[in-house]
């Protein structure tokens, strides 16, 4: 079931990057962030409270405390700025291939902290991956150039910066939900990343945007999908192994790359298609495989 649970988020996730690219010309990145959660939240508590998922907090375990105010104090504030900034100043169909790095980083993460040596078909897919990265971002000859390049690029630097966010994100997610429940926490750290993410726009100075209140059809769209995304990758995440949720999530990073193609009408370089087939090839493997 973890695996359905995976593949509609990351559908639904893929859809809604259109719909924020769109929004992040419009809204200030911090003043998204919390209109976001807010419109996001009201499908999440109907079905915490449907399905009677609220914990008494002080039945929690203390790993649950330190996990929770990590994540949602801390990296999740970083990692939703990164996100918001690599697609308002990158296109979609570059910045959204990034994320099939995610699982690279899970499977770096589990050897040096869990133990968890990567098979050899997991290391050529994760080459693969990285293979594709390069090429996608290959205006210029030679590996160093080419990092380089990336690097001085805003929003391929958030990019990856945010790939590596995500990926502590998604541990301390697991210690939390494992230590909770998957629906509660999904609950739990939507209204706390509501407050954090409203007093952060406030303290940087951020006022009410005009197009807040022209744009709030497009913002409880893209709410109402981060909501249902949230809760389905939650439930996943609870049910089956945190680097695979993470290879099926990123999988679909091509999908998000087509449509900012074909919606966004982005450009489809020749690097552009050879990238999308390396990586797309070499997701599939490390998903099914790895």
């Amino acid at each position: 079931m973890w695996l359905i649970f995976a593949l509609l988020s990351a559908v639904l996730a893929s859809f809604r990057k259109v719909n924020d690219k769109q929004l992040t010309h419009k809204i200030h990145q911090l003043e998204l962030a919390w209109a976001v959660k807010l419109t996001a939240l009201p499908i999440i508590f109907i079905v915490t409270a449907f399905t009677h998922s609220l914990v008494d907090p002080t039945h929690l375990p203390a790993r649950f405390w330190l996990a929770f105010i990590a994540s949602a104090f801390v990296m999740t504030p970083l990692d939703t700025y990164l996100y918001l900034s690599s697609l308002k100043h990158g296109e979609l169909s570059k910045i959204a291939p990034l994320l099939s790095l995610w699982p690279v980083v899970m499977l770096v993460l589990g050897a040096l902290f869990l133990h968890e040596t990567p098979n050899g078909i997991a290391i050529i897919a994760v080459l693969g991956i990285m293979t594709g990265v390069l090429v996608l971002n290959a205006e210029r000859t030679g590996i160093g150039t080419i990092i380089r390049s990336m690097w001085s690029d805003r929003a391929t630097r958030h990019g990856l910066i945010g790939v590596c966010t995500v990926s502590i994100n998604t541990i301390l997610g697991g210690i939390a939900i494992h230590s909770s429940g998957a629906i509660f926490y999904a609950f739990a750290s939507s209204l706390t990343g509501l407050v954090v993410q409203y007093a952060i726009a406030k303290v940087m100075g951020v006022r009410n945007n005009q197009w807040l209140v022209r744009s709030l059809p497009s913002i409880a769209l893209t709410g109402s999908m981060q909501g249902s995304t949230y809760l389905l990758y939650t439930l996943a995440v609870a049910a089956g192994p945190i680097a695979y949720v993470a290879a099926i999530r990123s999988s679909t990073s091509i999908l998000s790359a087509l449509l900012g193609v074909f919606i966004l009408k982005e450009s489809l370089t020749r690097n552009k298609k050879l990238a999308f087939i390396i990586i797309a090839l070499s997701s599939a493997v490390l998903a099914l495989k790895g």
